[in-house]
């Protein structure tokens, strides 16, 4: 197989199922806004990955569409991932470990708040576990 042919088939992959991927960041944000009150940050920051994945897809499927060179592939992914990393606090504010103390969030902190504080340093925490 020459080098041509696995790019090629790449594209045709990309092209055919980056609409999963889309799917997914797109589940996830519908499932964030149930928590609306804690995660406005995170919910707009997984649209945003939407819309990037979305360009992503829409490029695949012109470039298998239109027969232009597969390696246009490149500067189109090179290209978005400028754009998230320039826009770096939008598309990305999710962590793994509380901004505070250090240890590891749990998934649902890690997607659902957007304090990326464990349940030990969030603030509303402490004041009603005080109060009871």
């Amino acid at each position: 197989m020459s080098f041509a042919t696995i790019l090629h088939s790449v594209n045709l992959f990309l092209a055919e199922n980056l609409f999963y991927l889309l799917l997914g960041v797109l589940l996830i944000n519908m499932l964030q806004r149930r928590q609306r009150k804690t995660t406005q940050k995170k919910r707009m920051a997984t649209f945003y990955l939407g819309v990037l994945v979305l360009v992503w897809m829409i490029g695949s499927i012109l470039i298998v569409h239109f027969e232009l060179p597969d390696l246009l592939q490149l500067p189109l992914v090179g290209a978005l991932v400028l754009v998230a990393w320039r826009f770096r606090d939008h598309t990305f504010p999710f962590r793994r470990t509380c901004a505070k103390c250090g240890s590891p969030l749990s998934g649902n902190r890690m997607l659902y708040h957007d304090s990326n504080l464990c349940e030990s340093c969030e603030p509303g925490q402490e004041g009603a576990a005080g109060q009871a």
